[in-house]
């Protein structure tokens, strides 16, 4: 999987770029709903950080109720998990 040419500066292009990241997963596995980034992203651009971060947890609990399942593995999971910490500690700062 090749990574879109943006950079990664801030917490609105790290949830772009995991957008891109669950969107490929789809594509291979199924039906990983990309739903709550897409709330975080347009939550982040409203500039309400909160709402942006709740959105982000729940889907972190989706990722992990998923993981090592049919619909995303361990491994997948661990790489979105990874950016969605990255993500949340950017919108804390």
């Amino acid at each position: 999987m090749r990574s879109p040419a943006w950079h990664l500066s801030n917490s609105a292009s790290w949830t772009r770029y995991l957008i891109y990241t669950v969107t490929a997963v789809q594509a291979l596995a199924g039906d990983v709903s990309a739903t709550q980034l897409q709330s975080a992203q347009k939550s982040l651009d409203a500039g309400r950080k909160s709402a942006a971060l709740g959105s982000l947890n729940a889907f972190a609990n989706h990722v992990k109720a998923q993981a090592g399942k049919k619909k995303i593995t361990a491994a997948e999971a661990d790489q979105i998990l990874a950016a969605l910490s990255q993500i949340s500690a950017a919108i804390g700062q």
